[in-house]
């Protein structure tokens, strides 16, 4: 927020570079090693954090910095514009929150009291210290005890700077609300951390300018529209960069300011924002900082684990802390470990294959390869060769041998008179020709056979073949009497 692109885009690469031949064991420049000497490491991770955010953000811009004279020209100006927008939308956030900031400020929502407009610069003098409620939340958390003891001396102290409002104290808004709405009611000054970055105004701010001014007061009863600048900018999930924001535009709100400056007399808020950002990344309670960035993708994005896991149609990510009981995919997940640990239990193993044997039985053959032994035990050496041999087993009939036994007996079923059925058609015969005679052309006729028990008597048609008469020699006509002829033909034509 309050970085320099100019310089980021300067220093960034420098950082990379003396870190990489840090690890190679390889001289580093000395040049780099003067610059980066005066830059603390938490500045350095800062504006890496800020150049990887920028290029992933914008790919292009780190081609021009690879590239020649013009595309840096290029690359300036981009960063320029970008520069400037950055303070135009400071500018624009901090006038909206301040026409609905007595709203948020007060637990119920309903507004401060006595009642304020910070519309004009006049009503916006009527906040900040000069209204007993936005006291007690600009005050640090260390002396809010005292506040709420004495109220008017310990704003005496504030206003005079006996009691340092700086960065290095977090002020009471950051805090988590008691029963009664006021924030930091809870506050031990034993357990510092327990409550810091929970504050009911920090959430409304954040709800303000990341999904849209209705869904401030909505509590949980808000949709996450297409149109809200967590969706434009392609925010996924929330970080500590997002939460430092909140809290310095929910801090500048609630003063009598009616303009964004990044100072309000002693109190730095850019130094209060990496303060915070600090504190996220680099606390040693890393479990506290998860919990803090779950418990605002809850807030904003109705999931722990932020927009993306909101927007996926899997079970695995959840919007709150179930019990087992409510949770039905939990509970069959249950069910199903107990059933399967059942079935493994109860289920006796198979018994082992029998050993191969080295010979093969004739069971292990198909039947039709299978040799017929004789059950007749074999003859014994003794008998001489003039004893009758035991007869042959008589060979089953074959399938063939019975469907013509079956079918003479049918026959002679048929050829008793007492049980003649009618005799089917009988298919048409056809004569060959022989080979000695040509083919003639055939002509349909009727034949009739004889009438016999097997069949009925019809006319069938047979092809019989046709033979041609042969042709009667006509006798030639002498020379003479043919030129006669011609003659007097041509004769005849003259006249």
């Amino acid at each position: 927020m309050f970085c320099i692109l100019k310089d980021v885009f300067r220093i960034a690469p420098l950082i990379e570079d003396a870190r990489a031949q840090s690890d190679d064991d390889s001289d580093v420049d000395d040049a780099h090693i003067t610059l980066l000497a005066n830059i603390s490491k938490d500045t350095q991770d800062q504006i890496l954090r800020t150049y990887k955010k920028t290029i992933a953000g914008a790919p292009y811009l780190q081609e021009l910095m690879k590239g020649d004279h013009k595309k840096s020209n290029e690359l300036q100006g981009i960063l320029d514009d970008m520069q400037y927008l950055i303070g135009q939308v400071q500018s624009e956030d901090a006038a909206h929150l301040k026409r609905r900031i007595t709203r948020y400020a007060t637990f119920n929502g309903k507004g401060l009291e006595p009642s304020v407009f910070p519309e004009s610069k006049e009503s916006c003098a009527k906040i900040g210290l000069n209204h007993p409620q936005l006291v007690c939340m600009l005050c640090p958390i260390k002396f809010l005890s005292e506040y709420q003891k004495d109220p008017s001396v310990t704003k005496a102290k504030l206003e005079a700077g006996t009691i340092n409002m700086d960065a290095q104290a977090w002020p009471t808004l950051l805090y988590k609300a008691g029963a009664t709405g006021v924030a930091g009611k809870a506050f031990d000054l034993t357990n510092v951390q327990d409550g810091l970055f929970d504050g009911f105004l920090v959430e409304r701010v954040m709800k303000h300018v990341l999904t849209s001014p209705l869904s401030a007061l909505a509590g949980d009863k808000f949709h996450v529209s297409n149109s809200c600048n967590a969706v434009i900018h392609r925010m996924m999930t929330v970080e500590a960069e997002n939460i430092a924001y909140a809290a310095i535009q929910a801090c500048s709100a609630i003063t009598s300011h009616d303009k964004w400056t990044a100072e309000d007399s002693k109190f730095s808020y850019r130094k209060f924002y990496y303060r915070i950002i600090n504190v996220i990344h680099n606390l040693p309670d890393k479990a506290w900082a998860t919990a803090i960035l779950q418990h605002y993708n809850l807030k904003l994005f109705k999931d722990k684990a932020g927009h993306a896991a909101a927007l996926s149609t899997s079970a695995t990510s959840d919007a709150r802390d179930l019990d087992e009981d409510e949770d039905n995919v939990a509970l069959m997940r249950k069910q199903f470990a107990l059933q399967s640990a059942n079935l493994t239990s109860t289920v006796k193993p198979a018994p082992p294959p029998p050993a191969p044997s080295s010979s093969i039985g004739s069971e292990a053959l198909p039947p039709r390869l299978c040799t017929h032994k004789d059950p007749s035990p074999p003859a014994s050496p003794s008998s001489t060769p003039h004893s009758p041999s035991p007869a042959p087993p008589t060979p089953k009939p074959r399938p063939k041998a019975r469907q013509a036994a079956a079918g003479k007996s049918q026959v002679q079923a048929l050829s008793s008179p007492a049980a003649a059925p009618p005799a089917p058609k009988m298919h048409p015969v056809h004569t060959a020709p022989s080979k000695a005679s040509t083919p003639l052309p055939r002509k349909k006729q009727k034949l009739i056979q004889p009438e016999s028990p097997l069949m009925e008597s019809k006319a069938e048609e047979v092809e019989t073949p046709l033979r041609r008469s042969p042709r009667k020699a006509q006798p030639k006509a002498s020379g003479k009497t043919a030129k006669s002829a011609s003659a007097a033909k041509k004769g005849r034509g003259r006249k």
